[in-house]
C-alpha cells in the first residue's frame, strides 16, 4: 500500500519510537498514541488504513480496543502486537478479528512487507 495512514498503539514509548523511525523514508504517514482511548478518539477522526496494536496495554487492553475499532471502522486492518508467546497463543485461539500478528522484538522488514501488501 503507497502513502498508508498508520496508528501505532502501545504504551511503551521505545515501541513508537521505533514504527516512527521504521516509517520516517517510506512515504506512509505514522501517528502514535499510547493507550486504547486515544486510538479510539484517532480512528474517529481519521481515515487510518492500518493500524498495529499492543496486546498488554493499562486501562483497556488490545482485544477490547480492537472490539471497539472494529465497530467503528469494521474493514480496517489491524495488526497485533505482543511480547509474551502466552498471550500470542491466546491471540490466535480467541481472536479472528484481527488481520496480522507480530511478536516482539519485531522483524523490521516483515513491517514493511506487511504494510505494502495491505489493501
Amino acid at each position: 500500500m503507497k502513502n498508508a495512514n498508520i496508528l501505532v498503539v502501545d504504551d511503551e514509548t521505545a515501541i513508537l519510537e521505533l514504527f516512527r523511525s521504521i516509517f520516517k523514508d517510506t512515504g506512509h504517514k505514522v501517528e502514535t498514541v499510547e493507550c486504547g482511548q486515544k486510538a479510539l478518539e484517532a480512528i474517529k477522526k481519521k481515515n487510518f488504513e492500518i493500524v498495529f496494536l499492543d496486546v498488554v496495554m493499562q486501562g483497556m487492553d488490545g482485544f477490547q480496543v480492537l472490539t471497539e475499532i472494529k465497530k467503528i471502522k469494521p474493514d480496517i486492518n489491524v495488526a497485533m502486537m505482543t511480547g509474551s508467546k502466552l498471550e500470542e497463543g491466546a491471540l490466535e485461539v480467541t481472536c479472528s478479528n484481527w488481520d496480522g500478528f507480530f511478536s516482539k522484538p519485531f522483524d523490521v522488514k516483515r513491517i514493511l512487507d506487511y504494510v505494502d501488501e495491505s489493501e
